[in-house]
């Protein structure tokens, strides 16, 4: 049995290329791979045996086109809806489109290739890793740099400051859970069958 994936291209062809070795060898086991690019990217992917058939982006204008194209993703009924969500320039239309089409099965792929499905903890990773890189609000002017720096730190620290409180409670509650498990045990050690 095969799996369809929809592979978005929002990347360069190199990683394009990566990705889909990724999915063979790594993710999928027999995956037939569908490739959704834009007009401008046709020529690179149209006559490669690597996808099972390439999907074009209609025109921004033509928004019944666009309706159609989510509408025909979602009758494919596709394993996994894959995209790069690299640190390339622009291509923010696909990855928005990719988003809109592949919840909750969306495969992410990071700019080295590492991909995981999106979820709460794959973002809390991809969101620390480029705030640690301070790729995260890239920018080329220092005033701006100067203006995020603080807001990263208190926006981290009121972020530890808000998960505290749900920490403690919830040591507590494991605690009391294991103090109430020692009661029972030893009452039950203490009555005598009659």
């Amino acid at each position: 049995m095969f799996e369809k994936v929809l592979l978005v291209c929002t990347s360069t062809e190199s990683k394009i290329t990566g990705a889909v070795s990724v999915l063979r060898e790594r993710v999928f086991k027999t995956p037939r791979i569908d490739l959704l690019c834009t007009l401008r990217d046709l020529v690179y992917y149209e006559k490669s045996e690597d996808y099972r058939q390439v999907l074009v982006f209609p025109p921004r204008s033509q928004v019944g086109a666009i309706l159609s194209l989510r509408a025909r993703i979602r009758r494919e009924r596709y394993h996994a809806v894959a995209v790069l969500w690299c640190l390339d320039p622009g291509r923010i239309r696909p990855k928005l489109f990719a988003l809109a089409c592949g919840w909750p099965r969306l495969l992410v792929f990071n700019e080295n290739l590492d991909c995981d499905y999106l979820g709460p903890r794959f973002l809390w990773r991809f969101w620390s890793s480029r705030a640690r890189d301070g790729r995260l609000f890239p920018s080329t002017s220092t005033w701006t740099q100067a203006l995020l720096r603080p807001a990263k730190v208190f926006g981290l620290l009121f972020l530890s400051l808000m998960l505290s409180p749900f920490r403690l409670i919830l040591l507590l509650v494991f605690t009391a859970g294991l103090y109430l498990e020692s009661v029972l045990k030893s009452r039950n050690r203490n009555v005598k069958p009659g």
